[in-house]
């Protein structure tokens, strides 16, 4: 018995450890190609990137990088099933670019190992909530953005098990409008199970 709960235990932290790896490939690909996204801002446009008269860009840095998932096209068909999995993590991420602490803007992040590549900037609204939200969260857990296109919708989520099931999924201001069950409640954070809910519900009133 021993012996299988240490391989269970073994896989969790290879697979943890991959993911934590990927965040930092992903991270200093971002990084290296920072400077050349800066260098084509239009001289006088900066404040439209989330940029300050008196920032020096050359000082700007990337942070930690926030995974993009979406519910599959399952879960839009019909009702919900019970131990079935919804979620579709993309390789997709965004990567905040900081100066002085600061979360000026998001790089979108796209591509495989090996060939990680930005393919927009900006988002400066999003980028504050996420610093605002990522504050005191597990820096060694792994953080993502659950986004419901239907809804225009975006939840910050965060697990450290290596498992959904046990994550936390807190709404963005975007959701907290679209979703109007998520702000009918005193709860700040919500289980996967909650926001499948209700995002179903909010579907239904969409249509």
């Amino acid at each position: 018995m021993k012996k299988y709960l240490f391989i269970i235990l073994m896989i969790a932290v290879s697979s943890f450890s991959v993911v934590n790896d990927t965040d930092k490939i992903v991270a200093a690909a971002a990084d290296s190609q920072l400077p050349v996204f800066l260098s084509k801002i239009p001289a006088g446009q900066e404040a439209w990137y989330g940029f300050r008269p008196q920032d020096d860009l050359d000082l700007c840095a990337t942070g930690k990088p926030y995974r993009m998932i979406f519910f599959s096209n399952d879960f839009y068909k019909g009702p919900l099933e019970d131990n079935k999995n919804y979620l579709s993590i993309k390789n997709e991420w965004r990567v905040p670019v900081i100066i002085d602490g600061d979360y000026r803007n998001l790089l979108t992040m796209t591509g495989n190992p090996g060939n990680y590549l930005i393919s927009g900037m900006g988002d400066t609204v999003l980028a504050k909530e996420l610093q605002l939200l990522s504050a005191g969260v597990n820096e060694n857990g792994q953080n993502y953005i659950l986004r419901i296109p239907r809804l225009r919708a975006d939840f910050f989520v965060t697990e450290n098990d290596n498992s959904f099931s046990e994550a936390k999924f807190t709404p963005l201001l975007n959701a907290v409008i679209a979703v109007p069950a998520l702000s009918s409640t005193s709860k700040t954070t919500f289980s996967l199970a909650e926001v499948q809910q209700a995002v179903k519900e909010a579907l239904g009133k969409k249509h």
